[in-house]
């Protein structure tokens, strides 16, 4: 269980930094880069349906939204 809570918290944290960079500059964030910063696809602590369809995946308090092939959206639980 700490195993699984320290790959959480690593996931969140990268989504807080890139949420953070985000603002400053772009608008989405590619796959292959939160991949090389340790970013674990299969770790998340929830999922929510959105209108469109698209499907959120948080990480706590932060999230993505796959845009599409090879993009996401970070975003924040407010």
């Amino acid at each position: 269980m700490r195993h699984i809570n320290g790959v959480l918290k690593k996931n969140r944290n990268i989504l807080e930094r890139l949420y953070i960079e985000k603002n400053r500059a772009r608008k989405h964030i590619y796959e292959r880069k939160i991949q090389e910063l340790g970013f674990i696809f299969n770790f998340y602590t929830h999922t929510e349906e959105l209108e469109d369809g698209k499907i959120c995946y948080y990480c706590y308090d932060y999230g993505y939204i796959p845009i599409k092939q090879g993009e996401l959206a970070v975003i924040k639980v407010k």
